[in-house]
């Protein structure tokens, strides 16, 4: 598992996502980590795969 901000991805697409998922998260708990984890960070993410996240409050 890795931080959304430690996750690194080539793509423009991913890091908006991300930036706009963590923005929202920290928008409604202002205190909480953003976790990505799943084939998106063990780099085996096809095209049809879902974002896995874990938020700890």
């Amino acid at each position: 598992m890795k931080s959304v901000q430690q996750w690194s991805n080539n793509s423009p697409y991913a890091q908006r996502f991300l930036h706009q998922v963590r923005k929202e998260v920290r928008r409604l708990l202002p205190d909480a980590k953003v976790i990505l984890h799943g084939s998106r960070v063990r780099n085996e993410a096809r095209q049809d795969s879902d974002w896995d996240f874990l938020i700890i409050l």
